[in-house]
C-alpha cells in the first residue's frame, strides 16, 4: 500500500518537474523573443535616424520634434533630458561632487570621475584595431573610427558647412544660425559654448588654474596644460605627411595642410579678401567691417584680436614678461620668447626654396618670397606709390601725407 504512494508521489514529482522546465524554456524564449524585438530599429518618421531601443527613439523626438522639456523645481531651468536635470540638481542645488579619492579631483558627474579613474590612475586605454592609436575616451575612439577610418561627417542641413563630430555641428546651428549664446552672470560676456563659460568663470572670476605635475607651471585652460604636457614634457608632435614639417598642436598641423597643400582658403563675403585661417578671416570682419576692435580700459589703445589686447596689458600695463631660461633676456611676447630661442640657442633659420637665402624669422621669409618672387607690391591708397613691407607704407603715410591731413 505506502509503496504504491510512494511511487504515485514519485510520478507527480517528475510531472512537476518537467512542467517546471517546460515553462522556464518558454519564460526564456519569450524573453529572448522580446529582446529580439526590442533589438530591432526603430526609425524616427521625421528625420529617419535609426535607434535599436524604442526608448531611445522616444527620447530623441520628444528632445528634438515635441518640445519636451524638463524644468528644475529649484530654479525654474529647463533640460531636454531627465539626466541632464539629475546632474543639475546634484551639483547645482545639492552640492554633490563626485569627487576622485586618489588625487581629490572633483567632476560634475559619476561617469566622468569613472573615465578619469580608468584612465589617468589605472592606465586604463580604448585603442583602434586599424591604427592602434589610443584614447582614455571610447567616445574618442568612436569619432576617430568614424571620421579617420569610415569618412563619417555631419552636414549642417542649412548652409550645408560639414563638420566631422556632431557635437561641433550642434555648437555651429546654435551659434550661427539660432544666435545662441551663454553669457556670464558676473561680466556679461558671451560664449558660443558652455565650456567655454564655465572655463571663463573659472579662470577669470573664481581664479582657478591648472599646475602641471612636473614643472608647476600654471594654465588658465585644461587644454592649454594638456598641450603643454604633450609637447614639452612628452615631446608629442604632429607630422605633415607631405612634407614632414612638425607642429606641437594638431589644430596647427590642420591648418598647415589646408593653407599649404590643400591651397583652401576662406573668402570674405564682403570685400572678397582671402585668408588661409578661419580666424584671421574672423578678426578681419570683426575689425574691418564691423568696426569692433578690442580697446584697452586703461590707455584706450585698440587691437585687431583679443589675444593681441590681453598681451599688451599684461607686457605694458601689468609688467608680465617671459624669461629666456638660457640667457635671461626678457620678452613681452611668448612668440618673441621663441623666436629668440629658436635662432640665438638652437640656430634655426629658414630658408627660401627659390633663392636660398636664409633668414633668422619666418615674416621676413614670407615678406621676401611676397615682395622679390611673387611681386606682391603694397601700393598707397592715396598716391598709389608701391612698397614692399607694410611698415615702409605706414611710414610713408605718416611723413608724406602729414601735410594733407593737417590741410583737411
Amino acid at each position: 500500500m505506502n509503496s504504491n504512494v510512494d511511487c504515485e508521489l514519485v510520478k507527480k514529482n517528475e510531472k512537476r518537474k518537467i512542467t517546471e522546465k517546460l515553462t522556464n524554456a518558454q519564460k526564456i524564449k519569450t524573453s529572448f523573443s522580446a529582446m529580439q524585438k526590442n533589438l530591432k530599429p526603430h526609425d524616427c518618421d521625421v528625420c529617419g535616424k535609426t535607434f535599436t531601443q524604442k526608448d531611445n527613439l522616444k527620447i530623441h523626438k520628444d528632445r528634438l520634434y515635441n518640445g519636451t522639456t524638463h524644468a528644475c523645481d529649484t530654479c525654474g531651468k529647463k533640460f531636454r533630458r531627465k539626466d541632464h536635470l539629475k546632474y543639475h540638481i546634484d551639483t547645482a542645488h545639492n552640492d554633490v561632487t563626485p569627487t576622485c579619492y586618489i588625487c581629490r579631483k572633483t567632476f560634475t558627474r559619476k561617469d566622468n570621475l569613472k573615465i578619469h579613474i580608468d584612465s589617468v590612475h589605472n592606465g586604463v586605454r580604448h585603442a583602434c584595431d586599424t591604427c592602434g592609436k589610443k584614447f582614455s575616451w571610447k567616445i574618442d575612439l568612436k569619432n576617430h573610427i568614424d571620421t579617420a577610418h569610415n569618412g563619417v561627417t555631419h552636414t549642417c542641413d542649412i548652409c550645408q558647412k560639414i563638420f566631422t563630430q556632431k557635437s561641433t555641428l550642434k555648437i555651429h546651428v546654435e551659434s550661427v544660425h539660432r544666435k545662441i549664446t551663454h553669457p556670464c552672470d558676473i561680466c556679461r560676456k558671451t560664449f558660443t559654448q558652455k565650456s567655454n563659460l564655465k572655463s571663463h568663470i573659472d579662470s577669470v572670476h573664481s581664479k582657478i588654474t591648472e599646475a602641471c605635475d612636473t614643472c608647476g607651471k600654471k594654465f588658465s585652460w585644461k587644454m592649454e596644460l594638456k598641450n603643454h604636457i604633450g609637447t614639452v614634457h612628452n615631446g608629442v608632435t604632429h607630422t605633415c605627411d607631405m612634407c614632414q614639417k612638425t607642429f606641437t598642436q594638431k589644430t596647427h598641423l590642420k591648418s598647415h595642410i589646408e593653407s599649404v597643400h590643400k591651397k583652401i582658403t576662406r573668402v570674405c563675403d564682403i570685400c572678397g579678401k582671402s585668408y588661409a585661417r578661419t580666424d584671421r578671416l574672423k578678426v578681419h570682419i570683426v575689425s574691418v567691417h564691423h568696426g569692433i576692435t578690442p580697446t584697452s580700459d586703461i590707455c584706450v589703445k585698440s587691437y585687431a584680436t583679443k589675444h593681441s589686447l590681453k598681451t599688451h596689458i599684461d607686457s605694458v600695463h601689468n609688467g608680465v614678461t617671459y624669461a629666456c631660461d638660457i640667457c635671461d633676456k626678457k620678452f613681452s611676447w611668448k612668440s618673441d620668447l621663441k623666436n629668440h630661442i629658436d635662432t640665438a640657442h638652437n640656430g634655426v633659420t629658414h630658408t627660401c626654396n627659390v633663392c636660398t637665402k636664409t633668414f633668422k624669422h619666418k615674416r621676413y621669409l614670407k615678406l621676401h618670397i611676397n615682395s622679390v618672387h611673387n611681386n606682391m607690391a603694397r601700393a598707397c591708397d592715396e598716391r598709389g606709390k608701391s612698397f614692399a613691407h607694410s611698415r615702409d607704407i605706414k611710414a610713408h603715410t605718416g611723413t608724406a601725407h602729414k601735410g594733407d591731413r593737417l590741410h583737411v
